[in-house]
């Protein structure tokens, strides 16, 4: 009752049971006060993640009705201890210890499909391994260490039960593999062979193409058919540090997935083209220090990636291969720096002329922040607007700013499509506003976007442990609130509470469709 007087005083005493008797549609008409009974956002997934230090595992919930109730509780269960080892049969029949095997428990159908727990655990020298999982099913996978394959369990381990055997097949029992791999006269050693099924689930430990272009691999017994996967290296397995790149004879050798499984494999590789330019601002000065990324497009039955930095004079080359790319600049993330030049597509042949990228100013965009009830919100409203990834580029962050008294802000970034936040201060009982918005540089300066702040819906619950015959609530454990991004599918946060020393919690959502 303390808890629910405290939080009816703070948000002007709304319903957080049940919704309330109200018209549909109806907001907030100052802050602190809110919505409680949903029109337009119902269903969400939530994840409730305990503490760093507890022996609780992590909960997932899918479609919860916030229609029916805004009160949700969640019931956590202690992680199971499973211990086990590895071993490997020898063709003698007897069983020799796998020591440092990796195994990886993937959580087997997860509630919310994007957020998949992983656990992994080390085999010491006895092949002896502890691993603390949520309760549920989870995929098994020992990686043990190369050049034997992996062992896949074909059904997923339940903590309800016993954890299966994990043994390693006998090393007679193993498929051998062997082969070459060539294209056009290149020097292919040093490169790295995988076998991998249908999915793309490794069947086999990389192996090194040799100097005759040869490899070999072991697959697990009564493999039927695979696929291959060539590369260079990574520079960690090529031996050498982060950032000095891959021996010479494989800088422009590109990644090739899902190959044909057979013994003579022969890539098709493009002779070597120089992509070769300079990168100027608006004013077309030369821009150095800047980097340049450049990616093949689908329309290649490989993949090369390759990035380089300006020098002085703004010019830059990338040594690649002939076929047909993407190419962008992307000048720093600062508000006094040149913005990301535009994604330009590039047929490189040996005759291909040089290519200027310009990288305009940043764009300025006004938004306008208001409260449900149609008036301007009050200052330090913190607004986060985060660049969409494009062809090349992940997601780039515009300046980070809040508003003013008249609920006006400015965001400074690169043209491109935004994921906005506008987030109220702590207190404030107002839910985030996430919305989509395009920096269009055509716009700058002139367009005012509003963005209005949605009713907000308050949640609350608790998150409890069965302890005997009774319940115990779970401190300092983090619940979080998702729904779906429409276009992607992908899990849009739409509010984090930690829960208090009762184990309860209270998150404000915002009643509205999100991106």
């Amino acid at each position: 009752m303390k808890r629910l007087f405290l939080l009816a005083a703070a948000l002007c005493a709304c319903s957080l049971r049940a919704p309330r008797n109200e018209a549909a549609g109806a907001s907030c008409t100052s802050q602190n006060q809110c919505h409680a009974a949903p029109t337009s956002l119902s269903t969400v997934s939530a994840e409730v993640r305990p503490g760093n230090d507890s022996a609780l595992g992590l909960v997932q919930a899918a479609n919860l009705d916030l229609g029916a109730s805004t009160e949700h509780d969640f019931v956590l269960t202690p992680a199971v201890l499973e211990t086990g080892s590895v071993t490997r049969l020898q063709d003698d029949g007897s069983e020799a210890p796998a020591s440092s095997a990796t195994v990886v428990f993937t959580g087997h159908a997860p509630a919310i499909a994007d957020r998949v727990q992983q656990v992994r655990a080390q085999t010491d020298g006895q092949g002896a391994f502890s691993a603390r999982l949520p309760a549920g099913l989870w995929d098994v996978v020992v990686q043990p260490q190369p050049p034997s394959p992996p062992l896949r369990l074909a059904q997923p381990f339940s903590t309800s039960g016993a954890l299966p055997s994990l043994k390693l097949p006998a090393p007679s029992s193993l498929l051998t593999v062997a082969g070459t791999v060539s294209a056009a006269g290149a020097d292919l050693s040093g490169a790295t062979v995988a076998a991998v099924d249908a999915q793309g689930n490794p069947l086999s430990a990389a192996a090194t193409v040799g100097a005759d272009g040869g490899y070999s691999l072991l697959l697990p017994p009564g493999t039927g058919s695979y696929l291959l996967e060539v590369g260079a290296p990574s520079p960690a397995d090529a031996g050498v540090s982060p950032g000095s790149g891959v021996p010479p004879n494989l800088a422009t050798l590109p990644s090739y997935d899902k190959l044909p499984g057979v013994p003579g494999l022969v890539l098709p590789l493009p002779p070597v083209a120089t992509l070769a330019g300079v990168v100027v601002s608006a004013a077309q000065s030369p821009l150095p220090g800047v980097p340049v990324f450049a990616r093949s497009t689908a329309d290649e039955p490989w993949t090369l990636a390759r990035s380089t930095v300006t020098d002085s004079n703004g010019a830059f080359s990338l040594q690649l291969r002939e076929g047909t790319y993407v190419v962008e600049a992307a000048p720093a993330t600062a508000s006094d720096q040149p913005a990301t030049s535009a994604v330009e597509t590039v047929v490189l042949t040996p005759a291909a002329p040089s290519v200027t990228l310009v990288c305009p100013e940043k764009v300025r965009r006004q938004i306008l922040v208001l409260m449900p009830n149609g008036r301007p919100v009050e200052a330090n409203f913190q607004i986060v607007a985060t660049r969409l990834s494009d062809a090349l580029l992940l997601t780039r962050s515009a300046t980070t700013t809040s508003t003013e008294r008249d609920g006006s802000a400015t965001i400074i970034g690169d043209p491109g499509t935004y994921r906005v936040e506008v987030v109220p201060p702590a207190g404030s009982g107002f839910p985030v506003r996430i919305t989509n918005l395009v920096l269009d540089p055509a716009a700058s300066g002139a367009d005012v976007a509003t963005l209005q702040i949605q009713p907000a819906i308050v949640v609350t619950g608790e998150a409890r442990t069965a302890v005997g015959r009774g319940t115990s609530g779970v401190s300092g454990a983090t619940v979080s609130f998702f729904t779906k991004d429409p276009q992607t599918g992908a899990s849009v946060l739409l509010c984090s509470a930690a829960t208090d020393p009762l184990g309860q919690y209270t998150c404000i959502l915002p009643d509205g469709a999100t991106p």
